[in-house]
């Protein structure tokens, strides 16, 4: 939470997106085609040049299934998407950029006799400047979003006009980030400004909004082998107040393969609006979700120790961690089967995480196993929809020559409580459930893959509450790259 704010309490995971090569253009398509009418195109495009990077990805893809529904009949999922960037190294010093992203998805499924619609658009864009003097980088970012949500149902195959339940959500970020050197100790500093919005029909008074501004900063210590990190994030909210989230992080390499850390912190997350105000009423299923807007924050107490040790062809990772909640967040069901969110009074999340990698020539081999304890600290219970062992296998690797390559990955997730009784009482597991995917790419010709895969390999399907439940799914494609 120091450096990511408040929705950083359980961990980040940072995409980077890799930036055009300079004198290179790279232009890639793809068609897939699988069961149950999976159909989808993209296309990615890069240019890069001395001053000017361009880079644009676009696709489209339909299937008759929608996600989290176990019936694919008269379902189907459409999602569409074009996201440009634009980079411009104006001087030695400056670097101006921009980028967007437009997203248009649509739903239906069946609950009972009834049809549900689940229509979504996303617009967003990004501005941002970077000056760079030595050691010292200043980046001011702007970035806004608006997402629209509209929720119908039908007894037809088609929604009724003018029908359904709209919600609009708007944020509006500011960041302003120095990184650099000062007098030999490296600094990660910013402020975050932002104000969120949401505009619904199933909220009371239909409109909301949230302003918060952080500040934070992260220094870096070091010393020989040893590296200390100490750093704090302190969160204004008009809403909630304020918070301090404190982070310390010691490293230590004793050999150039071992890495030792031990990280000690404290999180802090705020309720979304949906959480606080949103109501949903599901009458063909029989259920109704009411948003509690007497939530408060949840807090978080962590404790976590690594140790990592890596070599040319292999690397292995053991992990361990105690977290403590304080107003933990949870869904709870009263007598009249209606679903809240409310504040669990305490609870603690520990365990191990291990993993390994193992490189034979040009196959890659990879394994890990984690163990959570998720509870209740009131009432001793375990916490819903967290398995207490998951694990993963992976291969990938040539199969003939440099011409066939393969792949093959294997997930396991152990026995799951999802449901409470209205005792409070543990009343529903899911069953442990093993998901094994396969994928096979045939070097056509220079610049063209064909792809061949299978989805849940096994064939193994659960209920509805657990993702990957659909059985057996077979798909094949061609991507092809005439420029690159």
């Amino acid at each position: 939470s120091t450096l990511y704010g408040s929705d950083a309490i359980g961990g980040v995971i940072n995409v980077i997106t890799r930036r055009p090569e300079r004198g290179r253009t790279d232009l890639s398509l793809q068609a897939i085609g699988g069961d149950l009418g999976r159909r989808e195109a993209s296309v990615n495009a890069q240019r890069g040049s001395a001053r000017l990077d361009l880079a644009l990805d676009a696709g489209a893809r339909t299937q008759d299934l929608a996600p989290g529904v176990a019936d694919p009949s008269d379902a189907y999922a459409r999602r569409a998407h074009l996201a440009p960037t634009l980079r411009w190294r104006a001087t030695d010093a400056w670097t101006l950029e921009t980028g967007g992203l437009v997203v248009d998805e649509s739903q239906r499924y069946r609950t009972g006799l009834d049809f549900r619609f689940a229509d979504r658009t996303q617009l967003a864009w990004r501005a941002g400047a970077a000056w760079q003097h030595g050691d010292h980088r200043i980046r001011p970012l702007v970035y806004v979003t608006r997402f629209d949500h509209l929720a119908r149902s039908s007894p037809g195959a088609a929604p009724l006009d003018g029908a359904g339940d709209r919600d609009r959500q708007d944020l509006a970020e500011f960041e302003l980030t120095y990184t650099g050197r000062l007098r030999g100790v490296a600094l990660d500093a910013g402020v975050e400004a932002r104000r969120e919005g949401i505009r619904a029909d199933r909220i009371p008074g239909r409109t909301r909004t949230i302003d918060r501004i952080e500040p934070y900063a992260q220094a870096t210590f070091v010393r020989g082998p040893v590296s200390l990190m100490p750093g704090a994030r302190v969160t204004v909210d008009e809403l909630w107040g304020t918070a301090v989230s404190p982070r310390a992080a010691l490293l230590w390499r004793p050999q150039a393969p071992l890495a030792l850390r031990l990280t000690a912190g404290r999180g802090f997350r705020a309720p979304d609006f949906k959480e606080l105000y949103l109501n949903f009423v599901n009458t063909s299923v029989g259920y109704a979700v009411e948003g509690n807007p007497d939530l408060r924050p949840e807090y978080s107490t962590s404790v976590a120790a690594d140790v990592e040790y890596v070599r040319d062809a292999w690397t292995a990772r053991v992990n361990v961690f105690d977290n403590r909640f304080r107003d933990f967040i949870e869904y709870r069901q009263n007598l009249d089967g209606i679903f809240q969110l409310q504040n669990v009074g305490r609870g603690r999340t520990r365990g191990v995480e291990t993993e390994a990698t193992l490189l034979v020539g040009a196959a890659r081999l990879e394994a890990g196993w984690s163990y959570l304890d998720a509870r209740d600290e009131t009432t001793g219970r375990r916490l819903l929809g967290r398995p207490r062992h998951s694990g993963r296998l992976g291969a990938s690797g040539p199969l003939w020559g440099q011409r066939l390559r393969g792949s093959l990955t294997a997930v396991y997730t152990g026995s799951t409580p999802v449901a409470l009784g209205p005792t409070g009482l543990l009343n529903g597991f899911q069953p442990v459930f093993i998901r094994a995917d396969a994928r096979v790419v045939l070097r056509v010709r220079d610049g063209a893959d064909a792809i061949l895969g299978v989805d849940n390999l096994l064939d193994r399907t659960l209920g509805p509450q657990w993702p990957g439940f659909t059985g057996r799914l077979v798909y094949a494609g061609l991507t092809w790259r005439p420029l690159r």
